[in-house]
């Protein structure tokens, strides 16, 4: 369950531009978590305003050829503000369609973790309901099909009003269905969190069963190798060294190979020195191009 934050009975009510000004006058360093819930108040206040998320959109419909121009989000995400430090966005939960409900084995979402922080707040309707666990994160290698100890928590609502924080690498979640149309509000900081990677969970087992965060930077690392020549192999060792990320390391070392085969035993002796989990999807893309990002695929 995230951690859920008791905000005053302040019915006060603030524009979006005013939201991202005081966020700026305060101050807050986001990438904290006791600034970021010291924020909330703010982000309460921004929801208790009925109007502004239509307006927003009304004006944005006025250049409809821009209209989320960089949203790169699904349809039922919007964007209302990012910079450097955050993003904001509403996100529409629909019920489960007749339709849905037809279909066999059909999934309203997955059980999952998130590499970056959400502070979030019921804006309109009854709120969707989550199903959530926790989990110590220093005590997971990250190895797909990994058992970890997940701690069941209560069935949390994010009803009207209501404010959370998911907390990167630590809750888990699979979210239900609300009972009508529902909007939250979303403060997401931008932070070194998002290296981590993050996993879906098999709620059966409590297995990592799939790798959720791939990126076209990982794509691009990949056609490196399926696509590339001599000139590649440079940058994909910068790649190799510099990057943070063990699956980019992982996949920059299957490139590098691919692009010079003669170098696959150094390579392998390197990278196995580096992590068991950089090594292991290493291992798993050396036997089959894909086969490291799920376990039952």
């Amino acid at each position: 369950m995230p951690l859920q934050i008791d905000m005053p009975n302040d019915a006060a009510s603030i524009e979006l531009d005013e939201y991202i000004e005081t966020i700026a006058s305060m101050k807050y360093d986001l990438s904290c978590q006791e600034d970021l819930v010291d924020s909330a108040i703010y982000l309460k206040r921004l929801a208790n305003n009925k109007k502004f998320l239509i307006n927003h959109m009304s004006n944005e419909l006025r250049e409809i050829a821009s209209f989320q121009k960089t949203n790169t989000y699904g349809p039922a995400v919007f964007i209302l503000h990012s910079n450097e430090n955050y993003f904001l966005r509403a996100v529409v939960w629909n019920p489960v369609s007749r339709i849905e409900r037809s279909i066999e084995n059909f999934r309203y979402d997955i059980c999952h973790d998130h590499n970056f922080d959400i502070l979030t707040v019921g804006y309109c309707g009854p709120g969707y309901e989550s199903r959530g666990y926790t989990y110590d994160y220093s005590k997971v290698k990250g190895l797909l099909g990994e058992k970890v100890e997940l701690q069941p928590q209560e069935l949390f609502t994010l009803s009207q009003g209501r404010v959370a924080l998911f907390r990167a690498k630590q809750d888990i979640h699979i979210q239900l269905p609300p009972g009508s149309v529902s909007v939250s509000l979303n403060l997401i900081p931008r932070s070194n969190k998002i290296n981590e990677p993050q996993y879906q969970f098999d709620e059966a087992t409590h297995r990592i069963c799939r790798y959720l965060h791939s990126s076209g930077r990982e794509l691009a690392v990949r056609l490196a190798g399926a696509l590339g020549d001599e000139n590649a192999v440079e940058i994909l060792e910068t790649i190799y060294k510099n990057n943070p990320s063990a699956h980019v390391k992982a996949y920059a070392a299957q490139s590098l190979i691919q692009l010079d085969p003669q170098r696959t035993e150094e390579v392998a002796e390197r990278i196995q020195g580096d992590s068991a989990l950089a090594f292991d999807i290493f291992q798993k893309e050396r036997m089959r191009y894909g086969s490291s990002f799920e376990l039952y695929a």
